[in-house]
């Protein structure tokens, strides 16, 4: 790599990586303190992601991709109560295929 294109990013399984413009992505969004950049590691393959202050993302926006997200306010809703689990989801989906029979009213009375 010439020293021109050479970007460095820290990979938790490999420690410090040289990286080509392509391999990492700047991701802007409308909520501040979420931006980030992604790099792919080119010798563990694994996917990860580091904050970016506002100097990374000055000196970044101009060398990588760029993705912007507009999270929508759900996504940074506070949740309460438990996770849902993959049972709940599979019943779920076993509801929506197999809907129970409409209830049908008592005529005995009339």
């Amino acid at each position: 790599m010439t020293d021109a294109a050479r970007l460095t990013a820290r990979c938790p399984t490999c420690g410090e990586v040289e990286l080509l413009a392509e391999q990492m992505w700047l991701v802007l969004t409308n909520v501040p303190g979420r931006e980030h950049y992604g790099v792919g590691c080119p010798g563990c393959g694994r996917t990860f992601r580091h904050a970016a202050d506002a100097a990374t993302i000055g000196l970044l926006s101009a060398l990588v991709p760029v993705e912007t997200l507009d999270l929508p306010a759900e996504a940074l809703e506070v949740h309460t109560g438990p996770a849902i689990t993959i049972d709940d989801l599979l019943d779920a989906m076993l509801t929506l295929e197999h809907p129970a029979p409409a209830a049908q009213p008592d005529r005995s009375h009339t």
